[in-house]
């Protein structure tokens, strides 16, 4: 008989809380209102595109380089992300709101690219590293307002983007998100599914004494995935399943009963698949292999990235928005 750590069971169709609940994410997550596109390639062909037309000469073609380098590319949406985790971390806040601010950004960017380009040549043909930075700034103010409607975040906002946008700024591309992600902005976040998959671990001593090492290391994964562009268009769900794989692949391989940890991997694994219907798939496996690139890459230490996380953060110390020049 399989143990795991499940919540009490529920009347409703025999099901426990945790799988309805785990249901419920899933049903979200599989909506097309919460999926996004490669928008940063769409938008950068629709950009080439544009600027192509008539570029006949010398100047048409220096115009077309020097447009192609103020579009936004994966780099430039990375140091929002990392600004995004400074401010958080600034005001103390739950660094969830960073993955859900990201959501938000990636989420409208997808409908930008989607739409028609304007007979004026502005608008879907272009996003531009201010439009970007914008969009970041108006949706973490969003998201702020549901999470932390204590404060007024705006004006500190402002100057914390260098006042490179007004007031009117923001409320105006606020109402543009709202109405552009059709009020949908309770996304399924990684750090959600991942909450949920840690509960069907084995109960076993092993794991059970780093349980709390096993969510921490696993929670640094997944802000990490929340700066790399790769995981844009991947399941959440996807990136919480490896981001738990990655952790228990590092403890285990420091630990001195390996065999053990093999182990209750595999019935970790089983338990995914018998108890939520979560199989390792393809998406899976290549979320696992970038995530331990992006650790591998970032050169953390093995026991920072277990127990002292807050000092291993994946940004620098700066809290301004970064310029564009």
């Amino acid at each position: 008989m399989m143990m795991y750590h499940q919540s009490n069971p529920s009347n409703e169709e025999g099901c426990s809380d945790l799988e309805l609940r785990f249901n419920a994410l899933l049903q979200q997550e599989s909506s097309c209102c919460y999926r996004c596109v490669d928008y940063l390639s769409i938008l950068q062909q629709k950009q080439y595109n544009a600027s192509k037309q008539g570029a006949n000469n010398d100047s048409a073609s220096t115009q077309l380089v020097e447009q192609q380098q103020h579009v936004a590319n994966e780099s430039w949406r990375e140091r929002i992300c990392e600004w995004l985790y400074n401010v958080i971390d600034h005001f103390n806040y739950s660094r969830e709101i960073v993955c859900i601010t990201m959501n938000y950004l990636d989420r409208y960017a997808s409908m930008c690219s989607q739409e028609e380009p304007q007979r004026n040549g502005h608008g879907a043909n272009r996003m531009t590293y201010k439009l970007y930075q914008l969009i970041a700034v108006s949706s973490l103010n969003i998201v702020l307002k549901m999470h932390e409607s204590k404060y007024n975040h705006l004006p500190l906002l402002i100057e914390l983007s260098r006042n490179f946008f007004t007031h009117q700024h923001i409320i105006v591309m606020e109402m543009s998100i709202l109405k552009g992600l059709s009020w949908k902005l309770s996304p399924p976040t990684p750090l959600s599914f991942m909450h949920h998959l840690i509960k069907l671990f084995p109960k076993e001593d092993l794991i059970q004494g780093n349980i709390d090492a096993l969510k921490g290391s696993a929670q640094f994964l997944i802000e990490l995935s929340s700066c790399d562009y790769f995981f844009v268009c991947v399941k959440p769900s996807s990136i919480a399943y490896a981001s738990l794989l990655v952790s228990m692949d590092r403890m285990s391989s420091s630990s001195s009963k390996k065999i053990e940890a093999e182990a209750m991997k595999r019935e970790f694994v089983k338990n995914l698949q018998e108890v939520f219907g979560l199989t390792y798939t393809e998406e899976v496996k290549q979320c696992q292999l970038q995530l331990q690139e992006i650790f591998e890459a970032g050169g953390y230490e093995h026991d920072g990235f277990y127990s002292q996380r807050a000092l291993s953060s994946p940004v620098s110390s700066a809290v301004a928005l970064p310029s564009s020049t």
